[in-house]
């Protein structure tokens, strides 16, 4: 199999380096902009600086809901910072209603989110996987228009796999590794979105 002379090797690891510089450049500059977001909500939301968890703190009876560990309740000390009386669930309520596609229509398309097409810090949903019913194993969530899609999983959540449902074009599901909240009335779901995306949320979460 014949090779490019020496030349063209040259000039083709120039513009390969060219390629990754320019790459790399418009990453930092999209890193940049994530920051900026997240000053702004900081200095909007009057919110104190979080400061970093202590490993020992007190937690009241009431508020153990599980095993006796750290992690599992330093997410309180954080809690401490934000100053609203209100909580997560005045402006979204939790979607239950589930699917199952392979039964309730194993002949038809259905647009399918999966967290693994989604990329880390995403801004929207850019990747719909289209397949039949009988392809989809197992239950999942039939979404809505503007339903906040969450991430639950602790390397998700880090990397903000938090989007919007977009308008569907058929019937839509996401997988069982999101969840599904509905804005209340009065809420935006934008808002709402980049208020739970901010990391000082997610360090909770």
């Amino acid at each position: 199999m014949p090779l490019p002379t020496p030349l063209v090797q040259v000039e083709l690891i120039a513009a390969m380096d060219a390629t990754r510089a320019e790459r790399q450049a418009k990453l930092a500059e999209a890193d940049a902009l994530l920051t900026d977001i997240d000053r702004y909500l900081f200095e909007a939301l009057l919110l104190e600086k979080a400061t970093v968890p202590r490993s020992i703190f007190a937690v009241t009876t009431k508020e153990l809901t599980g095993p006796l560990n750290t992690e599992r309740y330093m997410a309180t000390q954080l809690e401490k910072v934000l100053p609203f009386t209100g909580i997560v669930g005045n402006a979204v309520e939790l979607v239950e209603e589930r699917c199952v596609p392979s039964r309730e229509g194993a002949n038809d398309r259905w647009d399918w989110i999966r967290i693994d097409d989604i990329p880390n810090q995403p801004w929207q949903v850019e990747q719909l996987r289209t397949v039949y019913g009988n392809e989809i194993q197992g239950v999942l969530y039939p979404i809505r228009e503007n339903d906040i899609l969450l991430a639950i999983l602790g390397p998700t959540i880090l990397n903000a796999k938090f989007v919007l449902a977009p308008r569907p074009g058929r019937q839509t599901v996401a997988s069982p590794e999101f969840l599904v909240l509905r804005c209340r009335p009065g809420w935006q779901p934008e808002a709402v979105l980049w208020i739970l995306r901010m990391k000082l949320y997610r360090d909770i979460m």
